[in-house]
């Protein structure tokens, strides 16, 4: 009967550490990942979002395809 108890003691012990540590871990996530100023905020101060990787996203059409008449891809990003 002992060994049943410590059994459960320890099972609950275990979900609750889970349970709490399940929380933390995704209210974290939420504040700073899943945030969206906050990335921005991040990578405004890195200053690659200010043109580093709104160029790299964006592609330029070659010199050549211009000559020739064919319409280059382009892609917009919105902010």
């Amino acid at each position: 009967m002992n060994i049943l108890r410590a059994l459960l003691i320890g099972l609950a012990s275990l979900v609750y550490v889970v349970a709490i540590s399940g929380f933390v871990y995704l209210l974290t996530l939420n504040t700073t990942i899943m945030d969206r100023t906050v990335v921005k905020s991040w990578l405004k101060e890195s200053q690659i979002y200010d043109g580093q990787l709104i160029s790299a996203l964006v592609q330029t059409p070659p010199a050549d395809s211009q000559q020739s008449g064919t319409q280059p891809r382009t892609s917009t990003i919105s902010a």
